[in-house]
């Protein structure tokens, strides 16, 4: 599983903080590359399809005990 998200800082979006904002949880280990295309479906909002772009992967990995995340950052197009 891999989360979607988009850097506080690039793109449209920011927030003082400088924490990210996670748009979507995607349970697949098939992780996208950077330069990647990801069409996202989201039909609960007024405009249901958006178009990203994958500008990082950031892999965090905790070793006692073992847990991994994956997060993909994007941007909007």
């Amino acid at each position: 599983m891999y989360e979607i998200a988009l850097k506080s800082g690039t793109g449209r979006y920011y927030d003082p903080d400088g924490c990210d904002e996670v748009i979507a949880e995607v349970p697949s280990l098939n992780i996208p590359q950077v330069g990647d295309m990801i069409d996202l479906e989201c039909k609960h909002e007024k405009v249901s399809r958006r178009t990203y772009l994958v500008r990082e992967v950031k892999r965090s990995i905790n070793i006692e005990p073992f847990a991994e995340w994956i997060y993909v950052y994007v941007i909007e197009l």
